[in-house]
């Protein structure tokens, strides 16, 4: 089941970008260990001992291990930004990143809706998990560089 979740890495970076979503499991920074949350059970949920972690409520030893689900839609919802994993003819797959915004969709009405505008692409992948990673890699990325530019604004 670790496969569900993203890797240590992206997970801190996740964080840094304001991810506070509950998570059901969480990485011990000092050896980028991912380990289930064993705290107690959220409210309404004692009967399934289901329980959740936030980043908000840790400082530096732990940070949450988001799904990948989670983290897709963390970069819908905050930064409007969209992703398609394609499987090509050839076996490979291919991510294809763009923003959902009136601006986009205004641009590609204005040229007759025959425009695809990629903010970022990546092809020739082997795997369909290696391009869910890739994906991931490129949305931090890019809302990386979004954050940037709305505080130089």
């Amino acid at each position: 089941m670790n496969k569900n979740f993203l890797p240590f890495e992206e997970s801190m970076y996740l964080k840094e970008l304001g991810f506070i979503e509950p998570c059901l499991a969480n990485y011990y920074v000092p050896e980028k260990e991912l380990t289930p949350y064993r705290g107690f059970p959220d409210e309404g949920d004692e009967d399934t001992n289901f329980s959740t972690c936030i980043n908000e409520d840790y400082k530096t030893t732990w940070i949450t291990a988001p799904l990948y689900q989670q983290a897709f839609n963390f970069f819908r919802d905050v930064f409007n930004l969209e992703y398609n994993i394609i499987k090509s003819a050839n076996g490979n797959y291919s991510v294809a990143i763009h923003e959902n915004t009136r601006e986009y969709l205004d641009k590609i009405l204005m040229l007759g809706g025959h425009y695809h505008a990629c903010l970022s692409e990546v092809v020739d992948l082997y795997s369909y998990e290696e391009a869910e990673l890739e994906c991931i890699r490129e949305l931090i990325k890019l809302s990386l560089e979004k954050q940037k530019d709305k505080k130089n604004v």
